[in-house]
């Protein structure tokens, strides 16, 4: 099984073929992405068995930012602030990554 991230703005899409992969805004990441509130390294996914997880990158990701008085996660799953430890994933989940949605396929 092979794991696919649409972006929702470009349709781009990005294979997770290794068993970590790494999302964020520096080149040396498996998936490279741009946009308001992206860290060089913001977020991990990894495959366990026939299972994909995702989590923040420690040290990578900011989790929140304030913007008009509230706090604001700046990573989430589903619309839920994806935290350091570990998530499975679902087929159809949406990742938001600072600024960029991108959607989780496996096919």
């Amino acid at each position: 099984m092979t794991a696919l991230l649409i972006d929702d703005d470009s349709s781009e899409q990005y294979t997770v073929s290794e068993p970590a992969c790494k999302i964020g805004s520096a080149p040396n990441n498996n998936v490279v992405i741009s946009g308001e509130g992206v860290s060089p390294v913001h977020v991990r996914i990894e495959k366990r068995g026939e299972d994909y997880y995702a989590a923040l990158e420690p040290g990578g990701a900011s989790t929140r930012k304030v913007m008009f008085f509230m706090e604001i996660p700046n990573c989430t799953l589903n619309r839920k602030p994806l935290e350091a430890r570990l998530t499975k994933l679902a087929n159809g989940d949406k990742l938001q990554i600072g600024s960029r949605l991108l959607k989780f396929h496996t096919i």
